[in-house]
């Protein structure tokens, strides 16, 4: 038989066991709960940032293609007044263009050479304009 203190010890034992595998196993939870949130904010930031790359990218499509077609226009129009409005149109496309550039880092595929022909001639557009 056993005496009264050795089962008080054999049931103290099996508590403390069981409270350190239930501190264990709420650990654990918080654990996997912190990694699921972190999980979760990369993802939104990934997503975040993808969106701001597209609106950046599709931007300076149509600022770029708005710069194109202003040249274009420049070099066929025939009046001051007309070549005035063509070069204002260039400046604001090409400052626009060098804000949507900003969105990108300068060391992704030569965009600062691209950055710096659309500031040149958004520059000289103004200059002329003036």
């Amino acid at each position: 038989m056993q005496s009264n203190a050795e089962r008080k010890r054999g049931i103290a034992a099996v508590v403390t066991i069981a409270l350190l595998a239930l501190a264990t196993a709420v650990m654990t939870a918080l654990f996997v709960a912190a990694r699921s949130a972190e999980a979760q904010a990369n993802e939104d930031y990934r997503t975040l940032a993808e969106t701001t790359y597209r609106k950046s990218y599709y931007a300076l499509l149509y600022n770029m293609d708005g710069l194109s077609t202003a040249t274009d226009k420049l070099t066929v129009s025939s009046g001051k007044a007309l070549s005035q409005e063509y070069l204002a149109d260039i400046t604001s496309y090409s400052t626009a263009a060098a804000e949507n550039m900003a969105a990108f880092t300068p060391e992704e595929s030569g965009e600062g050479k691209i950055m710096k022909f659309i500031n040149q001639t958004g520059d000289f557009a103004k200059y002329l304009d003036d």
